[in-house]
């Protein structure tokens, strides 16, 4: 009987470490909501309206972060994970992940880190698509 009750233990702890691991990453699970927010001759730019985040960096401050989308006219596309942030009055962005797609969705590369560098972040050029990037996060941002 004894043995009995030490596996029925073991099972209870398995089943709630497992619940917990399932509950953690759920909110990670979420679906993608892909926003048309402009285009060019050469490129359609979404956003991904789920990924907006305020986030508190430790070497770039605090940031509205969140996920574009650039497809091109062959169908390839790469999504872009971008912070923005305002510094001494002057808005600024930096690209800190980059996936990179085929026309078929197939992964062809990934260059970046987990969070962006104070040093990488560049000026945002007025009336530039920079500009329209900045003012949509920005909008769902306050949403």
């Amino acid at each position: 009987m004894k043995k009995n009750c030490g596996f029925s233990f073991i099972r209870l702890i398995i089943a709630i470490f497992m619940f917990g691991v399932v509950s953690i990453n759920y909110s990670d699970c979420q679906a993608a909501n892909w926003v048309w927010v402009t285009s060019t001759d050469e490129v359609t730019i979404e956003i991904d309206t789920t990924s907006v985040k305020k986030v508190n960096y430790t070497l770039a401050g605090t940031n509205a972060v969140c996920w574009y989308k650039f497809t091109n006219l062959d169908k390839t596309y790469s999504l872009h994970h971008m912070a923005f942030r305002v510094n001494n009055n002057n808005p600024e962005s930096t690209i800190f992940e980059t996936y990179v797609y085929d026309a078929d969705g197939r992964s062809e590369g990934y260059a970046g880190h987990p969070e962006p560098y104070s040093h990488e972040y560049k000026s945002i050029i007025p009336d530039s698509v920079g500009e329209i990037l900045f003012e949509t996060v920005m909008d769902f941002f306050k949403k």
